[in-house]
């Protein structure tokens, strides 16, 4: 039986890759913030009470503590998902941002290096790389190019990687996110703004959902879809990275649309645009070019955004029965 670690199983995609290699038959293991204070997801906690997955709380900058706990655990493969999403920068400083996105992982890579020379290992950077690039759609050849603190501390996780793959021979990957939803999402994300709105207003709870802009652009795609090709990308041939999206770019619009027609709502009723909420023109325009794990992989997402939307709103209904 093959085990697999997840650092930061307790988010989304943690929990989603947990589902995803529990199905594999893997033995799972996770990593979660001693400090936090967030209680496991409704998922997650299923996982944990079935003993499904074996959680850790571990401090992944103590390296001594670290370095025992995988020695310990021995895993194949490792997936390094913590990371401070970029939402929460302005009231999150320098220090916890590359603490969680790059210190926390050069720990990793030291411990392996000398202790677990042939796990593998994939680690999770995000499409805000190219924030400021001039190209639209981007690939792999992409300048990195990030506007944010959060950015740079992937851009810098990226060339780790492929620091320790070449100098040290480690099978070390890399996914470039581009948006992707679920029922789990923070709720700070639009997607799940716009779906927990649609909800609360059909429910009565709510009377209107605010936005800004309603012609923003973005490509999103689904998060169960996403951590498929994560198992993917780590159990290549040869370590490499790639851009993971769906390739196609909905508005705020359309996002409203969707979720709203599927309750029988009509969503121009309800929403009020507030000049407070818009945000400046993004100077590049965020859009995944597949081709490479298309064609090396053979992955290419199947859902529709309209049917994540669909399925974030039908999950939020059957766990709120639990």
């Amino acid at each position: 039986m093959k085990s697999a670690l997840i650092i930061g199983i307790n988010g989304q995609d943690g929990t989603y890759l947990s589902k995803f290699l529990i199905n594999k038959n893997y033995k799972v293991y996770g990593i979660v913030n001693p400090n936090s204070k967030k209680t496991f997801n409704i998922i997650m906690s299923k996982f944990v009470q079935k003993k499904q997955v074996k959680v850790y709380n571990q401090n992944i900058l103590d390296f001594l503590t670290m370095k025992t706990l995988l020695k310990q655990l021995k895993p194949d493969e490792i997936y390094y998902l913590a990371s401070t999403h970029e939402l929460s920068l302005e009231q999150i400083n320098y220090n916890s941002v590359f603490s969680v996105n790059v210190w926390g992982f050069t720990n990793l890579l030291e411990i392996i290096k000398i202790d677990l020379p042939f796990t593998r290992i994939f680690y999770a950077s995000s499409s805000n790389i190219f924030s400021h690039s001039k190209h639209s759609p981007q690939n792999e050849m992409t300048e990195k190019k990030p506007s944010s603190l959060y950015g740079v501390a992937k851009v810098t996780a990226m060339h780790l990687c492929n620091l320790y793959k070449k100098k040290y021979n480690l099978f070390i990957t890399s996914g470039i996110l581009y948006n992707h939803e679920s029922f789990l999402r923070n709720k700070e994300f639009l997607p799940k703004k716009i779906v927990n709105a649609a909800i609360d207003i059909k429910n009565n709870k709510q009377k209107y959902l605010y936005l800004g802009n309603l012609d923003d652009q973005r490509d999103w795609g689904s998060a169960e879809e996403y951590v498929e090709a994560m198992w993917l990308i780590n159990n290549a041939h040869e370590p490499d990275e790639f851009i993971v999206g769906s390739g196609k770019l909905h508005n705020v619009q359309e996002l409203v649309e969707m979720a709203f027609n599927y309750l029988d709502l009509n969503w121009e009723k309800f929403v009020i645009i507030d000049d407070s909420l818009k945000r400046e023109k993004e100077q590049t325009i965020l859009l995944a070019n597949i081709n490479k794990i298309k064609k090396k992989l053979n992955w290419s997402p199947q859902k529709k955004l309209n049917d994540v939307l669909i399925q974030m709103i039908d999950d939020h209904f059957e766990y709120s029965k639990i």
